[in-house]
């Protein structure tokens, strides 16, 4: 085989494009070699940044030798350009993808309070001491409460205050 600058971008691409494969291919079973979920603007300069510019750097170059079409300086400028696209696009999707799997913290106690709540059920009509649902997160909890009068099944509450392990309404 021949060193030539041609041959060296196609096994860059090689390279770089089984280096993204089987990364996908190991995140998708469950196991990444970088599990870091702390993501900033810094970790674009990373090895995953690298692969990923150099993956649209030689695949541009790639396709330009393959179609004969490849005419030197220009090409290179606007592989390096692709490849800054192809790197920036994939550490936001990167940090889009760790955002939605990120767990969402239960809110409890205090952090409940002015948040709105539907009685769910009567557990003492005298004590009005109620069973009521509150959304957080997208999902549904359900919490004991007390008032100081009367509500029916189904009626939108807000909650005032936390105490004694019980919320006010």
């Amino acid at each position: 085989m021949e060193w030539t600058f041609e041959n060296i971008i196609y096994i860059i691409a090689g390279v770089t494009f089984c280096i993204f494969v089987l990364k996908l291919l190991c995140a998708i079973i469950g196991f990444d070699f970088e599990a870091d979920v702390d993501f900033d603007f810094g970790d674009i300069i990373s090895f995953k940044g690298i692969v990923h510019f150099l993956m649209g750097f030689s695949g541009y170059l790639s396709i330009m030798f393959h179609n004969g079409t490849y005419s030197g300086t220009r090409d290179i400028v606007y592989a390096s350009i692709i490849g800054l696209i192809v790197m920036i696009l994939l550490y936001f999707t990167y940090m889009l993808i760790y955002k939605l799997d990120s767990p969402h913290e239960t809110k409890m106690g205090e952090q409940l309070v002015g948040r709105k709540a539907t009685i769910n059920s009567i557990e003492d009509k005298e004590k009005h001491l109620y069973s009521i649902d509150v959304v957080v997160n997208m999902n549904s909890i359900t919490v004991r409460a007390q008032s100081d009068k009367s509500y029916r099944v189904g009626d939108e509450v807000i909650i005032s205050q936390f105490k004694d392990n019980l919320y006010l309404i």
